[in-house]
């Protein structure tokens, strides 16, 4: 529209790139590692970025695919998720695996295990060789080591949390409820979704995770838990409410939602 001459347009869109947070600290980082380390050779670091994408944005797989048309790369993509798992599992110092650290492998645990469970399965075999547990199906899924913590169950809930925001923020209420299936859902839930969707668009970026934004009301067989929704400018006057059955959430080493309710306040 300006004018600009071919070469002069290529020149320009080959500045443009990708969002790299932390860009300068983490290749700077890796050369000094890499001048220690000649093993590294001629390597360069690889940052996750597509990882990054879907943690941040809360992207089921199935999501994920149908957002960018994926359908023929869904075993790459898959392959890919698992590599980051391992990666974020294994190399990760114990001492450095912080909530926000646990929070990610949680969450490609999660994703893995709802998509092809055997990945996860073959992977924790390989951590455990002397386990003589047969593979099962995704709903009979052993749990992983420590699964039955309360913090995890916490940090887990909040990624399915999220899941189900995301279903919701674009209408979709029939991917929500296959997250956390309700029978008794009325028509008031619908009606209030359609009403929250008006009024502005639910976000579901990083900074719609902030923990403030989720309350945990904490028994010995069920949890509540109430999602206030945010917009672009913050906080919404919308509460979404869920019920967590502890047992059934342990058992299958996944949290098991029920939705309840989505409110105005």
């Amino acid at each position: 529209m300006a004018g600009m001459e071919y070469d002069d347009r290529i020149a320009e869109l080959e500045k443009i790139e990708h969002p790299k947070p932390l860009r300068d600290f983490i290749y700077s980082t890796f050369n000094v590692f890499a001048e220690k380390h000649p093993w590294v050779g001629v390597e360069n670091i690889r940052p996750k970025s597509v990882a990054r994408e879907m943690f941040e944005g809360s992207y089921s797989f199935a999501d994920y695919i149908r957002e960018y048309e994926l359908q023929r790369s869904e075993g790459i993509l898959l392959r890919y998720l698992s590599e980051t798992y391992k990666v974020l599992s294994q190399t990760v110092p114990e001492g450095l695996k912080t909530e926000a650290v646990e929070e990610m492998i949680l969450y490609f645990r999660g994703l893995l295990q709802a998509t092809d469970s055997s990945l996860v399965e073959e992977w924790e075999r390989m951590q455990n060789p002397g386990s003589s547990v047969a593979p099962r199906s995704a709903s009979e899924a052993a749990p992983a080591a420590d699964a039955f913590s309360e913090r995890k169950l916490r940090i887990e809930a909040k990624n399915a949390v999220f899941l189900v925001l995301r279903a919701l923020a674009r209408g979709d209420l029939a991917s929500a409820l296959e997250l956390a299936p309700t029978p008794t859902l009325g028509p008031d839930f619908e009606a209030a979704l359609l009403r929250c969707r008006e009024e502005s668009r639910i976000d579901v970026s990083p900074k719609a995770r902030a923990p403030e934004l989720l309350r945990f009301e904490t028994g010995p067989e069920t949890w509540r838990l109430e999602q206030t929704l945010s917009d672009a400018e913050g906080p919404m006057p919308w509460v979404l409410a869920l019920e967590l059955d502890v047992a059934a959430s342990r058992e299958r080493a996944q949290p098991v939602l029920r939705l309840l309710s989505l409110t105005a306040i």
